[in-house]
């Protein structure tokens, strides 16, 4: 027994109890009790009807810090956050308050933006146009960070920045990278000497109701996952939402089995080509067959070339094998 969660406008919630045998989810409870089942999906009542907490709501719960004291302890913060230097302020970046527009900056404090730490340097109010990476008005402070998830998929990080990442420090190759550097074929370059040796993961361990965002790569029991969603509360293992990985980041695919029952977006490997299952149910034997529309190949590498004819002929090679003759010109 669980309860399925489906939310409507304004974030109304509504729980409904349904008898199956799945592992926790973002919209799925495996358990007997409302009231935890209420707790699992961080809902909350007005009267009779259930809402769905805010983002800000949970983030709030999660620190242990009250809406009421949020602004006087974030002050409280910035004045003991004020006498780190500026390499112990780079190890702490996430204490920091992040930059956005609209803000009344005092020279001398700092915002964390994109993944690195900016010192005020004139008196302003901040706006879209004069961001800490291009304003004159704002210092980069040139200690290398730890990489930080960024907030949002729009704010990642850019061409050239560098990031600290367990042992090894970590250049970006690519606009807005929003990948974790262990990621496999993420756009990282890898500056530390000697590089990190091959099957020894640095995957942290999955941590139930923590959100994951996509690329998170997690270590749990005794597998690797990569996280295929944003916000993804899901267990690992869970179809569609993880992919198992390799100690490498590579993605794992199981061979097709004859007799076995795949669903809807299952991926397989069958002579060396991947494919993804386009039916609920699907027994039946992948093929490269375009009629065949239960299967598709997945592999974005592989093309079918057309038949060119021969040179000097009119008929393909395919034709020739056939026995297929050319019709006699017309005299």
């Amino acid at each position: 027994m669980g309860f399925l969660l489906s939310i409507s406008n304004e974030d109304r919630a509504s729980l409904s109890v349904a008898f199956m045998d799945l592992p926790d989810s973002a919209t799925y409870y495996n358990g007997d009790s409302i009231a935890a089942a209420i707790d699992y999906f961080r809902l909350y009542r007005v009267g009779n009807e259930l809402f769905q907490k805010s983002m800000a709501q949970i983030a709030f719960e999660d620190s242990g810090i009250s809406f009421v004291n949020a602004k006087a302890t974030r002050e409280e913060l910035n004045i003991l956050l004020s006498d780190f230097s500026d390499e112990e302020a780079v190890a702490h970046l996430i204490l920091y308050p992040a930059w956005r527009p609209g803000l009344n900056v005092i020279a001398g404090m700092r915002y964390r933006h994109k993944g690195y730490l900016y010192k005020v340097l004139l008196n302003h109010l901040t706006d879209t146009l004069n961001a800490p990476s291009v304003s004159d008005k704002f210092e980069k402070i040139n200690f290398i960070p730890p990489w930080y998830p960024p907030e949002d998929d729009k704010s990642g990080y850019d061409i050239g920045d560098q990031v600290k990442y367990g042992d090894f420090i970590y250049e970006s190759e690519s606009v807005n990278n929003c990948y974790p550097p262990n990621v496999a074929h993420a756009p990282w370059k890898n500056l530390t000497t000697p590089q990190p040796s091959t099957g020894v993961p640095v995957f942290p361990t999955w941590v139930p109701r923590q959100s994951y965002e996509y690329g998170a790569c997690v270590e749990y029991e005794g597998k690797y996952y990569f996280s295929n969603f944003y916000t993804n509360t899901t267990t690992p293992g869970t179809r569609l939402t993880w992919t198992e990985i390799d100690a490498e980041g590579n993605k794992i695919i199981p061979e097709w089995q004859e007799g076995q029952i795949y669903q809807y977006g299952d991926h397989v490997m069958l002579d060396g080509i991947e494919y993804e299952c386009h039916l609920d149910n699907n027994t039946l034997r992948p093929t490269t067959d375009d009629t065949e529309t239960s299967w598709a190949v997945y592999n974005t590498d592989i093309q079918i070339e057309d038949e060119e004819p021969i040179e000097g002929e009119e008929r393909t090679e395919q034709e020739i094998a056939d026995g297929v003759n050319i019709p006699d010109e017309e005299e």
